[in-house]
């Protein structure tokens, strides 16, 4: 009857110099670097905590920690941990303060070659989204990309456009939004005449217009009336009286403002002294660095 084997792997002595042997070593000659990578979306405040174990060439296993400020607004921040001579024994990083919903702060590390100017990515160890009870470790998580999973849902009351103006929104920096939702409130002037909003999808960069959705409802004048998009609903969908209800499509992504993301509006039938207000979106978000 045949029988297994197991050959433990052991540190053993080459070349006058400990070697771990490892299926997840990497080793560094002291040019060498982790990279950590932080981009996030709008949400204010919070460290993300950096960490990690090495060996030198002398067996001696050593320790770093770094805590990392979140940037703001769809920023980037970076942070360098140089290596002696050694190796990688693993590292991970967690949110230690902040809120995270899904999608709120996407890190990504990687071993780097050089300290500033032109620097060598040599490897990618770990990249996902952070948050406090699941870090992102190597080894052990999956590399992930920032667009990859269900987002961060998220309601936005958007800034109003002045009288006799159309809403004009660029989306934020970095970001990938899949639209589910959009409302807007038209207060119309006493001038007679039916007046009936557009709502209008952008990517500009991309060759122009993604998706154009007009409302099945009018207003008339003196009347204010809260007009309302959703994803899949159809083009003509009126529930009640006050809730008139247009329809997107089911899966209508745009990309950030670096990409022209756009969200805007046209009055069909505008006459003087129409005013939109109260404009607010319904999103799932990612973020999507240039």
């Amino acid at each position: 009857m045949p029988l297994e084997k197991v050959f433990l792997a052991g540190p053993a002595l080459g070349g006058g110099n400990r070697v771990i042997a490892s299926p997840f070593q990497f080793a560094v000659d002291g040019t060498d670097s982790l990279r950590l990578t932080i981009i996030s979306t709008s949400e204010a405040g919070g460290t993300v905590s950096f960490s990690g174990r090495f060996v030198s060439l002398a067996g001696e296993i050593g320790a770093f920690q770094r805590s990392v400020p979140l940037p703001l607004n769809g920023a980037t921040r970076r942070e360098l941990v140089s290596l002696a001579p050694g190796f990688v024994l693993n590292l991970a990083v967690v949110l230690a303060q902040g809120s995270s919903i899904n999608a709120s702060h996407y890190a990504q590390v990687e071993l780097v070659r050089g300290f500033s100017g032109a620097i060598e990515i040599l490897g990618v160890l770990a990249a996902g989204y952070v948050k406090q009870q699941y870090p992102i470790a190597w080894p052990g998580s999956a590399i992930e990309s920032s667009t990859s999973g269900s987002g961060q849902r998220r309601w936005i009351d958007l800034a109003p456009p002045g009288v006799d103006a159309e809403l004009e929104f660029d989306l934020p920096l970095n970001v990938l939004w899949r639209i589910n939702g959009f409302a807007i409130t038209l207060v119309c002037s006493a001038v007679v005449g039916s007046r009936r909003p557009v709502l209008i999808v952008e990517q500009q960069v991309q060759g122009g217009m993604v998706y154009g959705s007009p409302s099945p409802g009018f207003n008339v004048a003196s009347e204010t009336q809260r007009f309302y998009w959703a994803a899949g609903m159809a083009l003509a969908t009126e529930i009640s009286e006050v809730a008139i209800v247009g329809g997107l499509a089911h899966d209508l992504k745009v990309y950030g403002s670096a990409w022209g993301g756009r969200i805007r509006t046209i009055l069909s039938g505008r006459l003087a002294g129409d005013n939109f207000v109260l404009p607010s979106v319904a999103v799932d978000e990612w973020i999507a660095p240039l």
